[in-house]
C-alpha cells in the first residue's frame, strides 16, 4: 500500500493530539491524589508507553522524514509502532489497576503490579515482532 507523507502526518497529528490529551488527563488525576489522602503521585509504567509513543511519532514520523533521514514511504513504520505503543498503553493501564482478574483487589502501594508488567511485556513483544517484520 502506498501512503503519501501528508497522509501519515495527518494521522500522526491526530494520534498525537489524543495522546497529549490522555497524558494531560493522567496528570490531572495524579494531582488530585494528595488531596484524597493517597501517599504519593507518580507516573505509571503504562504512561511511559504513551510518552515513548509520542516520542516515536515526533521523531520518526515528523522529524526524520522532514530532515531527509527517512524516506517518505517509510514514515508509516514509526506511525504503526506509535499506534502499538499507544493502544498497548491503554491495556497496560488496565493492568495497573488490576482489572483483568475480578478476584484481585488493587493495591495502591504497588508501583507496577503483575498484570501491568505482563501487558507491557506483550506490547514490547508486539513492537519487536513488527520491527522484525520490517527487517525481514
Amino acid at each position: 500500500m502506498d501512503f503519501r507523507l501528508a497522509e501519515v502526518w495527518t494521522v500522526a497529528g491526530i494520534l498525537l493530539g489524543f495522546q497529549a490529551t490522555s497524558f494531560a488527563q493522567r496528570i490531572r488525576y495524579e494531582q488530585t491524589l494528595p488531596a484524597a489522602g493517597e501517599p504519593i503521585t507518580r507516573i505509571l509504567v503504562s504512561d511511559y508507553l504513551n510518552l515513548l509513543s509520542m516520542a516515536v511519532l515526533a521523531v520518526g514520523a515528523f522529524a526524520l522524514p522532514t530532515l531527509g533521514f527517512l524516506a517518505p514511504g517509510q514514515a508509516l513504520h514509526p506511525l504503526v509502532i506509535a499506534v502499538l505503543l499507544f493502544v498497548g498503553h491503554l491495556f497496560a493501564m488496565a493492568g495497573h489497576y488490576e482489572l483483568y482478574n475480578a478476584s484481585t483487589k488493587h493495591d495502591a502501594s504497588t508501583d507496577c503490579p503483575l498484570q501491568e508488567r505482563i501487558a507491557v511485556g506483550v506490547v514490547a513483544g508486539a513492537v519487536v515482532a513488527y520491527c522484525l517484520l520490517i527487517v525481514f
